[in-house]
């Protein structure tokens, strides 16, 4: 007889490669299979020991792993009790070698039960007087010659992909670190299914007929999740990511029905701090399968990540980094 399914793991499997990196130097990477599980395991709610649903997953995952594997896991929240089951030495950590991955940040969103004038007035004075401050010199910069276009359909993917891809190339993150919208074939099969799905959501900031600033976004049971972001650095001094994104709350909160959230995605910086009104604690975990590989991919990432962590506070210190993202940003800056 089939039982009744109590628990899942939406686990993203694809191949893909793990690093030994000091800083932004990449010293060594090695092929492996990547299951990645981007939300908290999903447990029926008349379970009474979600923790022994969740133990059993896990250990299902831990049965099946081949040597060559990697178990990611973003966005684990503190009040969870998936981190529970980390932060304990019990069963669920001996199936594996676990590696906490970078620091605990702080996943960052904006309530939109208001309006767009009642959500700035939850943000600081300073915060609302900047936010008017650069709305008001980017309109009278552009003499009013600005528009907002929202992609949502799946024909419309190639033109905003087209103009997207082509400001993210731009950018010194794409140039220096690796990020930014690169394989355009993979998005736009990505994109036209979230279209089809009624789920996508993007935004092309233009001045005149030029695009200047976009913004990826899924909108899905009233949460609009925020993706990526950018924008030309010609135009970094009028602010025009900050300016499109004034412009797509204003467009968010005039929707029905109602969107409740605007989740800015992992990780975290000084943009996100302002404008936010909520936020969690999360971590991201590294699970590897037991065994000699599983030990040294573990402890190899574990030993270069400390060290990594040690030269960037003492260069912080020294002031080192901050010379060192304003010659990025120079040398990347438009001529």
């Amino acid at each position: 007889m089939e039982g009744r399914a109590v628990g899942l793991l939406p686990i993203l499997l694809y191949p893909s490669r793990l690093s030994l990196q000091i800083g932004e130097f990449v010293l060594l990477s090695w092929p492996v299979t990547r299951l990645t599980l981007r939300s908290r395991p999903l447990v029926a709610a008349t379970v009474q020991a979600p923790q022994e649903v969740i133990e059993s997953l896990f250990a299902a995952v831990a049965d099946d792993l081949s040597n060559d594997a990697a178990v990611f896991l973003e966005s684990v929240g503190e009040e969870t009790t998936l981190f529970e089951l980390l932060q304990a030495q019990g069963p669920f950590i001996g199936r594996f070698h676990a590696l906490v991955f970078g620091k605990p940040y702080e996943h960052r969103a904006i309530a939109l039960a208001q309006s767009y004038d009642g959500y700035l007035r939850e943000l600081s004075s300073r915060t609302r007087s900047d936010l008017k401050r650069t709305r008001r010199r980017f309109v009278e910069a552009v003499s009013r010659d600005y528009s907002v276009r929202c992609f949502r359909q799946a024909e419309d993917v190639p033109q905003f992909l087209d103009a997207a891809a082509k400001l993210s190339s731009k950018t010194y993150q794409f140039k220096l670190l690796g990020a930014g919208l690169r394989n355009t074939e993979e998005l736009s099969s990505r994109y036209r299914t979230a279209a089809e799905l009624g789920w996508l959501r993007c935004y092309i900031l233009y001045i005149g007929e030029r695009p200047v600033a976009f913004q990826v976004g899924l909108l899905h049971r009233g949460v609009f999740h925020a993706q990526e972001i950018g924008y030309d650095p010609e135009f970094a001094k009028l602010q025009v990511g900050i300016f499109l994104h004034t412009e797509i709350l204003q467009d968010l909160c005039a929707l029905e029905p109602v969107v409740e959230v605007f989740d800015f995605g992992n990780d975290d910086n000084l943009h996100k701090q302002r404008l936010s009104t909520q936020q969690q604690t999360e971590r991201y975990y590294y699970l590897f399968p037991r065994g000699l590989r599983g030990w040294l991919s573990c402890n190899s990432i574990r030993a270069t990540n400390a060290l990594s962590s040690r030269l960037g506070r003492l260069a912080e210190r020294a002031g080192f980094l901050r010379q060192l993202r304003g010659w990025i940003r120079k040398v990347n800056a438009p001529t």
